[in-house]
């Protein structure tokens, strides 16, 4: 790997490479955080050994944060994969500083970690729909919600 901001930085595939790598360091930490994984066996040995801390695994998620905003895509497929690994990197960022002890907002934390928000309406507006939905299916008696 080069420094950013060298004559050559990172490659989209090495900035790949090593978030797989971290994925597997936070997942030391955190056993939900990787669901499955069907990589080379050596990687998850070599996390499960190395077990390295928040600290460094922070520190790398925003030297790869710092690599991938520096690519330019070559096409539509690599530009995809420049703003997933974008989000995921942002989203794994969220999740360190969570194991660390950090407390978001719920719409914070959803931002973060799934870039979702959910929105925010009033009762008249989920009434209104219930209404629709009445209209729609009708059926005998008033809607419980109502």
């Amino acid at each position: 790997m080069l420094i950013a901001g060298s004559a050559m930085a990172a490659s989209v595939q090495d900035v790949a490479e090593r978030y797989r790598k971290l994925v597997l360091g936070i997942g030391q930490h955190d056993t939900s955080y990787v669901d499955a994984y069907y990589g080379p066996p050596e990687l998850e040995q070599q996390a499960a050994k190395d077990k390295q801390s928040l600290a460094s695994i922070k520190a790398g998620v925003v030297a790869a944060q710092r690599d991938i905003a520096q690519q330019k895509a070559g096409g539509a497929d690599e530009a995809l994969r420049i703003e997933f690994l974008s989000k995921q990197l942002k989203a794994m960022q969220a999740r360190v500083e969570m194991l660390e002890g950090r407390k978001f907002s719920f719409d914070e934390e959803t931002a973060l970690l799934y870039d979702a928000v959910t929105p925010h309406r009033d009762r008249a507006y989920y009434m209104a729909l219930v209404a629709q939905v009445d209209k729609l299916l009708p059926g005998e008696g008033p809607c419980p919600s109502a």
